[in-house]
C-alpha cells in the first residue's frame, strides 16, 4: 500500500485552467489538483465539474500550452485520442503547469447536433497540373463527416462553380472520390 501512495502523491499536481476565449476575468482560471496519469476525458470532466456544466461533459474543449512559445497550442485536443494529463502537459520535454478550455454551445435537441455547431466551412484552393490556381470554394462540411464526404463536397461545388476545372483535373464520375 506504500508504494501506491507514493505513486499517488508523485503523480499528483495542482493544474492551471485558463479560458481561452471570451473576457480575461479571474473568474475564468480554475485551479484543480489532478493527477498525471487522469485521461483527457477524465480531466475534462474534471473541468466541467468545477464549471458546473453537469449536461454534456463534451461541451468542454481543452487546449494545451505550448511551454516552449509560451502561447496556448493552435489546436484543442481531440476527445477520440488517448492521452494523459502528462502528455497534454508536455511539449518537447517541456512541462507546463497550464492548460485552457473553453465551453462549447450546447447542442440543441439532446444527441442531434444544432446545424450551426455541426457544421464547419472548409477553405479549398484547387490547382492543376502546373500549379495554376483553378478554383477557391468555401464548402460547408460536418464536422462528424468523413474525408470521404468532404472531398466529394469540394467536387460537387467545383461542378457547380467552375465546370471547366472539372475537365481540366480530369474528374468524371468514374474517377470521383470512392
Amino acid at each position: 500500500q506504500l508504494p501506491a501512495f507514493y505513486s499517488f502523491a508523485r503523480n499528483r499536481v495542482q493544474i492551471r485552467f485558463e479560458r481561452l476565449t471570451g473576457d480575461e476575468k479571474k473568474d475564468d482560471v480554475l485551479s484543480l489538483p489532478l493527477s498525471l496519469d487522469m485521461s483527457l476525458g477524465e480531466v475534462a470532466a474534471a473541468v466541467a465539474s468545477a464549471l458546473e456544466i453537469h449536461d454534456d461533459l463534451t461541451r468542454v474543449e481543452l487546449t494545451g500550452h505550448d511551454a516552449v512559445r509560451g502561447v496556448p497550442r493552435r489546436r484543442p485536443f481531440r476527445s477520440n485520442v488517448n492521452m494523459s494529463l502528462r502528455q497534454m502537459l508536455t511539449t518537447m520535454g517541456q512541462r507546463a503547469d497550464v492548460v485552457y478550455y473553453d465551453v462549447l454551445a450546447p447542442r440543441a435537441g439532446g444527441a442531434e447536433a444544432d446545424s450551426s455547431t455541426s457544421t464547419r466551412k472548409l477553405g479549398v484552393d484547387v490547382y492543376g497540373a502546373d500549379t495554376q490556381l483553378l478554383a477557391s470554394l468555401s464548402v460547408e462540411c460536418s464536422v462528424h463527416g468523413t474525408f470521404k464526404d468532404a472531398a466529394q463536397a469540394v467536387i460537387d461545388k467545383l461542378r457547380e462553380q467552375q465546370p471547366e476545372a472539372i475537365k481540366l483535373l480530369a474528374l468524371d464520375d468514374a474517377s470521383c472520390v470512392r
